[in-house]
């Protein structure tokens, strides 16, 4: 099911960017960004089937928060520096347009731990 999330997700923010930026440029770097976010999300979320996220113990893992760190930065990377414009077809993206990645993502955490109650109570 996550991955049937991060498909439509990505193909609705190519098209968003398509119609509201008038740019197919402008919507596949707010999906690539999104995509590398929502691959962190799901790297922690994928360390227990029905473990919350939401505690101090998620980050005890230094080589695991390290990966995630260097994604990150590399999530910003890949719509803000020249390199990565030119190599990827990518192009800059605003603070909006970036906050809409974001938001995908965060989604997914909501709805990951959403279905981690519902199966934690079962």
């Amino acid at each position: 099911l996550v991955g049937l999330y991060m498909a439509i997700v990505m193909d609705l923010l190519i098209y968003f960017g398509k119609q509201h930026y008038g740019s197919t440029a402008v919507g596949s770097s707010i999906g690539l960004s999104a995509f590398a976010l929502m691959l962190i999300v799901s790297a922690y979320e994928c360390r227990s089937v029905s473990g919350s996220v939401l505690t101090v113990h998620t980050f005890d893992n230094a080589k695991m928060n390290s990966t995630a760190a260097a994604e990150l930065l590399l999530a910003v990377m890949i719509t803000e520096m020249d390199l990565f414009n030119r190599l990827l077809k990518t192009t800059p993206l605003t603070s909006p347009q970036f906050g809409l990645s974001v938001a995908s993502a965060v989604l997914l955490l909501i709805l990951w731990e959403i279905g981690k109650l519902i199966a934690r109570r079962r």
